[in-house]
């Protein structure tokens, strides 16, 4: 392997391109996703339980999601998240609730002639 120090220029910007791109990855698109519902299909005539039919559809589509779900590739970094106990999202900050009700009654008392959200006729 070689090392060369890129600090500014083009081969900066094309490493950075490249390692971004290659952590970010799309998922590969399910070219046999007919072939892996289809096998939903034996297991779930096979395991018959309800007579209504809404319930049976509706197990069938469970079914068939599940599989789907299951042969779904995972990116390296959504493994890791995982595996760390992270959960299924990531942010970078923290979100704190604002609470405005006591605000705007404190501006409708120091100003009474304002209408805040309906117009007077």
């Amino acid at each position: 392997m070689d090392i060369k120090l890129n600090t500014n220029g083009s081969n900066t910007k094309d490493v950075a391109f490249y390692i971004t791109a290659y952590a970010t990855k799309k998922q590969k698109k399910s070219h046999d996703l007919s072939a892996l519902m289809a096998s939903a299909l034996p297991y779930h005539i096979n395991n018959l339980k309800y007579e209504d039919i809404r319930e049976r559809n509706r197990l069938l589509l469970y079914h068939c999601i599940n599989i789907i779900n299951r042969e779904m590739e995972l990116s390296g970094p959504q493994v890791v998240s995982y595996l760390m106990g992270y959960g299924d999202t990531y942010t970078s900050h923290n979100y704190n609730p604002l609470y405005t009700g006591a605000l705007f009654s404190t501006i409708k008392r120091m100003f009474p002639d304002i209408v805040v959200g309906a117009k007077e006729m």
